[in-house]
């Protein structure tokens, strides 16, 4: 094998792994973006869900000693 076809293999391989770190950023950048989404659904919910407690024991203090 001639020092040309060496290089060229090279090269090949180069260009190979870029486009396969490439993809891989690419991936991570989406899942990063998904984790994001779900991270503000999280708090979304338990906002939701804090301001519902809050609002519920505030409004009937008294209703949880009537069912005892």
């Amino acid at each position: 094998m001639s020092e040309e076809q060496k290089a060229e293999q090279v090269e090949t391989a180069l260009a190979e792994i870029k486009r396969q770190l490439s993809a891989r950023d690419d991936r991570i950048a989406e899942l990063e973006k998904r984790l994001e989404n779900q991270e503000y659904s999280v708090r979304s919910v338990l906002d939701m869900l804090i301001d519902w407690l809050e609002t519920d024991t505030q409004a009937s203090p008294t209703s949880s000693r009537d069912a005892a």
